[in-house]
């Protein structure tokens, strides 16, 4: 089997971008679906660009192959250029690049050098052509002292809509920060997008919205992590596993039918939906399945471990959206959870 870092597995060729697209479209319209979501992904899918594009002139909206297809990239933003911009908002790519602050000098690019200037000139290139721009922002070890409004102020400046946001899940995090203060520090930074206009989203964002909408068991939907049997990540190679963080393989675009009954296709699909142990009892239990699922492999070798600062911490931040609900939406809430 070619695994995820295999060096034949770098590159998505045009051909086979296409018959994999065709293939999951041909299944989803088999099984009455009309929607298809495409993520472009990496390392940084920019270093592809000719893939991308052909990607998004040949199944364009989806209209084609009877389906409607909506695209998003995740970038570090170092790649983008006017051809690129023009082409993303022709396409409508929801645009996410990981950035997290402008005072930020921790990401830096592959010849070691700071990525800050480049990304925000290439940021300014995407709103030039009115693109839907989100960040992905990390609070972490080395983010902590410097992630505060500044973000939201250049946000609004440059036309970005939403703040996606992460917490390090490394220990040592909250050795040194307590989660009374990462929670109390993130919620100002929270009140001050909100003011603005800005939708601060992350992992714990999701779980509110489940309770919001009641939708605590969604076929075909997840609760904290897509990687939980709600999306597929496909290799250059044709592989498939969970997610680009996961070691979960799932099968080979070969024998794409194959994959929903693969032992770990099954394990992580119905992973949200059992009840653990340490989780009986939580006010957020039927909402809520931890952390992304690539971190707990990593750090505990199984998906059903729990990384318990997390947990409190998202707990914390959920409690607080409920409580700053504006006051008929917080009757709706009520009513629907009788």
């Amino acid at each position: 089997m070619i695994t995820q870092k295999d060096p034949t597995n770098k590159m998505m060729k045009k051909q086979n971008a296409k018959k994999y697209i065709q293939t999951v479209i041909k299944h989803i319209k088999k099984h009455g679906r009309k929607n298809l979501f495409i993520q472009f992904f990496g390392g940084e899918p920019l270093v592809n660009w000719p893939a991308v594009k052909y990607v998004l002139d040949e199944f364009s909206d989806g209209k084609k192959y009877g389906i409607k297809i909506r695209y998003s990239i995740v970038t570090n933003g170092s790649l983008i250029t006017e051809e690129i911009a023009k082409y993303f908002k022709k396409y409508d790519v929801a645009v996410i690049v990981s950035f997290d602050s402008p005072r930020g000098e921790d990401r830096v690019l592959a010849n070691g050098k700071n990525s800050l200037q480049l990304v925000k000139k290439n940021i300014r290139i995407l709103k030039k052509y009115n693109n839907r721009i989100s960040t992905n922002s990390a609070i972490t070890l080395k983010t902590f002292r410097y992630f505060d409004k500044d973000l939201v102020d250049f946000s609004v400046k440059n036309g970005i809509t939403e703040i996606g946001v992460v917490f390090d899940f490394n220990l040592d995090f909250y050795k040194k920060y307590s989660i009374q203060k990462i929670v109390n520090k993130f919620w100002k930074f929270c009140l001050y997008a909100k003011k603005n206009n800005i939708v601060v989203t992350g992992y714990w964002h999701h779980a509110f919205q489940l309770i919001l909408e009641n939708k605590h068991f969604t076929k075909g939907g997840y609760k904290t992590c897509p990687a939980m049997g709600a999306e597929l990540s496909i290799e250059p190679s044709g592989v498939v596993y969970a997610c680009k963080a996961s070691s979960a393989y799932y099968g080979n675009m070969n024998d794409f039918q194959k994959i929903f009954s693969s032992k770990n296709y099954l394990s992580y699909g119905k992973h949200p939906f059992l009840r653990r142990a340490y989780c009986k009892g939580c006010e957020i239990e039927n909402f809520c399945s931890n952390i992304c699922a690539g971190v707990r492999e990593k750090n505990y070798h199984s998906i059903s471990k729990m990384h318990e600062p997390t947990c409190r911490l998202y707990k914390q931040l959920i409690k607080n959206l409920i409580k700053n609900l504006e006051p008929n939406t917080l009757d709706v809430f009520k009513l629907t959870n009788n």
